[in-house]
This record gives C-alpha cells, structure tokens and sequence, in this order.
C-alpha cells in the first residue's frame, strides 16, 4: 500500500473476527494469577459493559491477548463504546491484524467523531503502519478536539510532521507542545531539533539551553548543545558544553575526541592535544556518535536520536 492511499475502510467484521473463540481457562501462562484476581467478579450471566472490559485489561495485561480481545468485543457489544472498540482495535493490532485493527479503529472514530483519543489513537496505528500523512490528519483533528489542550497530542503531532519534512507545521506543533509542557526538557529537545533542521540555529540553542537547565545531569543534551554552540560560531561556549557532557560520562571517548576538537577551535592546543591522547582511538559507535553530531546537527540534514547503545 502506498504512503498517498488510505486502508481500505470496511465498518463490517470479517469472518476471521467473528470466528475467534476464547481460549479455555488454565491455558494461559499466568492464569493462575489472573484468575486469582477475578475470582471476585461476578458470573458470566451478571456482566456489564465496564465489567467484561475491566476484564479484557486484566487479560491484556496479562499478555492474554486473545482472550482479552473476547471481553473487549463483549463490551464493546454491550456498552457501544468507542473506549471498548479501540481496546478491540488495540487487540487486533497486538495479534498481527492489522486490517481487523484498522476497522476497528475507524468504528471507534465513527460512534463517537468528537472523541479525541479516538482519532488520537488512529493516528499512532496509521504512523506504525508507515502511513504518516494519514496519522498527520488524525492527529490534528485529536489536537483540535481536545481544544489544543493536550500537550503529547502536538507532541505527536509535531514529530510526525517532522518525519516526512513538514517543518514549518512541526515547528508549529512543537512550540506548541512545548508551551504546554514548559517543564519537560525533552520537549524543548524535539522543538530543537526541528527548529535545527529548519535552519533557526539560533532558536535552538534557546530551546537546548532550557533542556540543560530542566535535565542538567543529562550529557545527550549538553553534547547536542554544544555542536548548535559550534553551528553560531561560539566557541568557547561549546567547549564549556561539551566539557560538561564530558564530566557527566567521564568514560566516554567520544565527548573527549569532541572536547579536544573544541579546546583546538578555542585556540587551547595544548589542552587539546591532551584530550586526544585519553580518547584514543575511536571505536565503529564512538566514531558514528561523533559524525552524526557533526553532521546531522550542525548540517541540519536529518533527524537526530540518541543511539540505541547510549
């Protein structure tokens, strides 16, 4: 399926999905515990919406998915409830059906229009399914809804937009996000970076200077701060950054390559010369981590993340 075409919509379930049986009790591995904890429900006969979907969370938890989905698509029956059919549509997701999930999902968006999560959660599927510009419309419409009042909503938003070059919309969202969540310094870090890659070096420096100061025991973010010190030509506050990040995690070879590159630019030789002595030679990931800060951050060519192995 292209990015451009939107799944398939169908309202009705398909045979598959009605077919699905619960599994019997006692053939889960962690049935003892749950059913421990529902002994105290009521019969089968006596179940309501809340209670059968109540049911489907402790299932899930359990990683009981299959079973779970039973009760959700019983509330859901019961309750016509768009919170019972997304937990339907989580369901089918989970098992590997993505079209069952797809459907459900839109069911949810079609009881209630005016649910934000609903679109909100339509919007993470479609993105994990590679259909970013769907997701993009999904999640404005949570954000609208919710009255703008959701600040992972614009969040969400904001990166989506960021994925697929949409950088004055990302922009937008991210401050936005950013306002609503003023204390959150991963916040202000993805406005940076979106704020680096549409080229407002100097906006993102604000924006990082306030991550440190939120996270100051995080060196991801002192590090980023001082290549967007390098970027605006400031020298020796990138040596101070970069110093810090170095202080933070001594052991890293990378950030002392970095603080002897700095101390050279700052026209600290013999200081320089010493930091690259304790680094040594880089390994293949010290090397990586080092490019990409150089590179991406201060060439604005892409999306940076810390690395897996950080």
């Amino acid at each position: 399926m292209r990015e451009d075409q939107e799944p398939e919509e169908s309202t009705e379930e398909s045979p598959e999905e009605q077919s699905q049986a619960p599994a019997e009790a006692g053939d889960g591995p962690d049935d003892g515990f749950v059913f421990e904890v529902l002994s105290e429900l009521p019969a089968a006969g006596g179940f309501r919406a809340e209670v059968y979907g109540q049911r489907g969370d402790a299932l899930y938890e359990a990683g009981l998915v299959e079973r779970a989905l039973q009760d959700y698509r019983e509330a859901a029956r019961l309750g016509r409830s768009a919170k019972w059919r997304r937990r339907v549509a989580d369901s089918y997701f989970a098992l590997g059906l993505p079209q069952q999930a797809y459907r459900a999902y839109r069911r949810a968006i079609q009881l209630d229009p005016k649910d934000p999560e609903s679109h909100f959660f339509m919007g993470e599927f479609l993105q994990s399914m590679s259909r970013t510009f769907w997701a993009i419309e999904e999640f404005r419409e949570a954000l609208r809804l919710s009255g703008a009042d959701q600040p992972y909503y614009a969040l969400k938003l904001g990166e989506a937009c960021l994925a697929v070059g949409l950088l004055k919309d990302a922009v937008e969202a991210l401050t936005l996000a950013a306002r609503r969540k003023p204390g959150d310094s991963y916040y202000r870090f993805r406005l940076a970076n979106a704020l680096i890659r549409s080229g407002a070096l100097e906006d993102a420096v604000r924006q990082l200077e306030h991550a440190v100061r939120l996270s100051p025991c995080d060196d991801y973010y002192h590090a980023l701060l001082a290549m967007a010190y390098k970027g605006s030509s400031r020298p020796h506050d990138a040596l101070r950054a970069i110093r810090r990040a170095a202080e933070i995690r001594p052991r890293n070879r990378a950030y002392r390559h970095l603080v002897a590159e700095a101390c050279q630019e700052a026209g600290l030789t013999t200081l320089s010369r010493r930091f690259r002595d304790l680094a040594g030679r880089l390994d293949e990931y010290d090397a990586d981590y080092v490019d990409r800060l150089k590179n991406k951050v201060l060439g604005g060519a892409g999306e940076w993340n810390r690395p897996e192995w950080m």
